[in-house]
This record gives C-alpha cells, structure tokens and sequence, in this order.
C-alpha cells in the first residue's frame, strides 16, 4: 500500500532526501557529466562548467517528468526538452545550437 507523507521545511535534514534520493540524483548528474566530457572534443569551445551544465540538465529531466504528471502533452514535453538542450549547447559553446 503507497502511503503519502506530508512534510514541512523543518522536518527535513540539510542535505538528506525523503527517501534518500541523492544516488539516484547523483547518477543522473554523473550521467550526463560523463557524456559532456566525451563530447569536449567536439565542442569549438568548453568556458562553461560541465558538472554544473551536467546538474541543470539533470534537473531539466526532473522537470519534464513533473510536466509529464501535470498533463503536458508529448509534443510540447519534446519541445520544451529541446529548447533545454539548445540552451546548454549555446552555455558550452557549441555552434551546432
């Protein structure tokens, strides 16, 4: 049986996760972290910082799934991912964007 758990800001550790969610988050971020650093090659220029590049589109995901849950239809949940994508190439400096 799924029971929800209601919790206010004082009920929750700094730096703990209902749940403890930080693996799960970190091998996201790992994920994207350990493509980005394949791609440095490719890229004209790398002036941005890839773990917090990795981190943002990590959260972009997190993001789509929520909006995926309220509702948002499939075509507006692509676009929304490419407009993310787009942006992060444009913060590393791919002229591909």
């Amino acid at each position: 049986m799924f029971r929800i758990q209601h919790r206010t800001a004082g009920d929750v550790v700094q730096g703990a996760l209902p749940n403890d969610r930080r693996p799960a988050l970190e091998t996201i971020d790992a994920q994207f972290l350990s493509r980005l650093e394949l791609e440095r090659k490719r890229l004209t220029s790398t002036p941005a910082d890839l773990e917090a590049v990795a981190g943002q589109l990590g959260a972009t995901l997190h993001s789509i799934s929520l909006r995926a849950r309220a509702g948002w239809s499939p075509d507006r949940l692509r676009a929304f991912a490419a407009a993310a994508v787009r942006q992060a190439l444009m913060v590393l400096g791919d002229s591909a964007a």
